[in-house]
C-alpha cells in the first residue's frame, strides 16, 4: 500500500505519515509478554559452508513472575522473564546468560561475566563480553521480514577440562524482532565454531 504525502503538512503531519508507512521505529521496547504456547522453530547452519547441521523448536509450557518454562525439541529449558537462558538441554548458567536486559533502547550497553556447565562433557567454562545494542534493521528470514533490534556480543569464553583451561574470542550478532518476541536471526563467529541460525516458523502450539 502507498501512502502519499500532503503537499502542505502540518505540524506532527510528518510523523504521523512515517508512522503509518513503517519508517518511523519506536525508541525502546519493553519486556515480551510471553505465553503459554508459544512457538517458534529455527533454522542452524555452518557458517562457513552453509549446510543446514539442525532444527530448533522451541514451546513455551509455563510461565510466572520469575521465569518462563519451555521445551526445546522436547527437551527441557528454563528462562528469565527476560528471555535470558537459566538452562538448556545443552548447558546450564550461572547467573543466566545476559543477551537481553529490557526495555531495549538503541544505544544501550551492558556486560555479562558468569559460569556455563556443558551437560553432555560435564566441562565447564567462563564467559565475559559486553552487549551492545546498535541499531534498528529491517531483516529478512525465512519465517518473514521483520523490524528487528539488531544486537552485537563481543567478548571471550574460557574452557575448564581436566584441569586444562584455553580462552577465545567471540561474537554474536543477533536481530530481536518485538513482533514475534524473540530472536529472528543469530550469527556466531568464534574458532571453529561458526555458526546462523534463523527462524523458519512462529506462532502458537497447534
Amino acid at each position: 500500500m502507498t501512502h502519499l504525502l500532503p503537499t502542505k503538512i502540518r505540524p506532527g503531519m510528518l510523523a504521523l505519515a512515517l508512522l503509518a508507512s513503517g519508517l518511523a521505529h519506536a525508541q525502546n521496547v519493553e519486556r515480551p509478554a510471553i505465553e503459554v504456547g508459544d512457538r517458534w522453530k529455527y533454522e542452524t547452519k555452518d557458517g562457513l559452508t552453509q549446510l543446514v547441521t539442525g532444527q530448533t523448536e522451541r514451546i513455551i509450557t509455563a510461565t510466572d513472575n520469575d521465569r518462563i518454562e519451555a521445551t526445546e525439541n522436547g527437551s527441557p529449558a528454563i528462562y528469565t522473564t527476560e528471555w535470558n537462558p537459566l538452562e538448556t538441554p545443552e548447558s546450564r548458567f550461572e547467573p543466566a546468560s545476559r543477551a537481553f536486559k529490557f526495555p531495549l533502547a538503541v544505544g544501550d550497553k551492558w556486560r555479562h561475566e558468569g559460569k556455563t556447565l556443558n551437560k553432555a562433557t560435564g566441562s565447564d567454562g567462563r564467559s565475559q563480553y559486553e552487549v551492545k545494542v546498535v541499531g534498528q534493521e529491517k531483516i529478512t528470514v525465512p519465517a518473514g521480514s521483520f523490524d528487528a533490534y539488531k544486537l552485537v556480543m563481543e567478548g571471550y569464553f574460557t574452557v575448564h577440562n581436566m584441569g586444562n583451561s584455553r580462552s577465545f574470542p567471540f561474537t554474536r550478532t543477533y536481530w530481536y524482532a518485538p513482533s514475534v518476541k524473540a530472536s529472528v536471526k543469530i550469527e556466531n563467529d568464534a574458532p571453529r565454531n561458526n555458526w546462523r541460525m534463523e527462524l523458519i516458523e512462529f506462532g502458537k502450539k497447534l
